[in-house]
């Protein structure tokens, strides 16, 4: 595969732009795996400025860059990640919920989605 179509394919997955990301740490078969997976993370995108829509899980691939599915980043307008074990209501304190903001631990990036990426095709 040469280069560019090797590009083509990451951008078609997606590429999520971030700051630079700590260590993390993943579930498997429902409990946390003690730092066996440390670079996942837990996304939340934004439909509009301001308001979470859905979630994502990705893997951070480079300092700056989270890779997940095409369909997560279809539509959205902002992006952020947290790279916590263990991301539930009682486990990281607010503000992760609602979804961001100054001392929430997120880093803040844009999601970038391949123009030829078809949602519903």
């Amino acid at each position: 595969m040469n280069g560019k179509k090797f590009l083509a394919v990451v951008v078609v997955i997606l590429a999520l732009a971030l700051g630079v990301a700590g260590n993390a740490s993943a579930i498997t078969n429902g409990q946390p795996d003690a730092g066996r997976h440390p670079y996942v993370g837990l996304l939340v995108f934004d439909d509009a400025p301001g308001h979470p829509a859905w979630r994502c899980s990705g893997s951070l691939i480079a300092p700056n860059v989270v890779l997940t599915a095409g369909h997560c980043t279809s539509g959205a307008v902002a992006a952020r990640v947290w790279f916590y074990e263990d991301v539930t209501y009682n486990s990281v304190p607010y503000p992760l919920y609602p979804y961001g903001g100054p001392g929430s631990g997120a880093i803040e990036g844009t999601p970038y989605t391949n123009p030829d990426f078809c949602h519903y095709c």
